[in-house]
């Protein structure tokens, strides 16, 4: 049920811009309707591939993906970017959190898959600094559109990218430090025996259940 949900409004949001791309729909928009469509339809296809292929991620990031869609299409149909000097911090922290929760849990899939010997802590700082390298290379993006496709409503004022990034950073932080500290508690990730060379069970079914079938 929770998986049909995750894909029905991932199909709206789809359906939405596509269907604004191909001019069907006349919602004005400061920028092609293909790009907010190619990221969502993007987006479902990756989240479609990482479910079939096992990677028994939480159902929760599925909801994650679409909140951060539908926080950024929201605010560029209804301007709320342009009317509340807030509503672009937020977009970026949930961002960050986003991208934060999702590294953190591919490493530790590898983690698992490839029996690295590495601490939490290790973890968890390499988990935010990729997470920062991707937004950086989003603001650049940002730039880009900016500078060379002339979109100048990307950029809202001089300080917008050092906001960015900062709230996108705060994002990152909260969610990495939440998480490793909720699934640590259930035994989902290395602790200080991993990182002696001790073996430990690395899956995401708890302790009690890992002789369990994924169902």
């Amino acid at each position: 049920m929770e998986f049909l949900f995750i894909r029905t409004a991932f199909l709206g949001i789809s359906s939405f811009t596509f269907l604004n791309s191909v001019k069907i729909l006349h919602i004005p928009l400061h920028f092609p309707w293909l790009v907010l469509f190619v990221l969502s339809f993007g987006i479902w296809l990756f989240w479609e591939k990482i479910y079939k292929k096992r990677f028994n991620f939480p159902m929760f990031m599925g909801s994650f993906f679409l909140f951060q869609l539908y926080t950024d299409t929201l605010g560029n149909v209804f301007e709320l970017y342009r009317k509340f000097n807030w509503y672009d911090k937020l977009s970026h922290f949930i961002g960050g959190a986003t991208t934060g929760a999702l590294v953190i849990l591919v490493l530790s899939y590898f983690s698992k898959k490839n029996q690295w010997k590495i601490s939490l802590k290790t973890l968890a700082i390499f988990a935010i600094s990729l997470a920062l390298s991707l937004a950086v290379l989003y603001e650049l993006w940002e730039l880009f559109e900016y500078s060379v496709l002339n979109y100048k409503l990307i950029i809202i004022g001089v300080t917008d990218t050092a906001d960015d990034l900062l709230f996108g950073f705060l994002g990152t932080i909260t969610s990495v430090l939440l998480l490793i500290t909720i699934l640590k508690k259930r035994g989902y990730f290395f602790t200080r025996a991993a990182a002696k060379g001790e073996e430990e069970d690395l899956s995401f079914s708890t302790p009690n259940n890992s002789d369990s079938k994924t169902k």
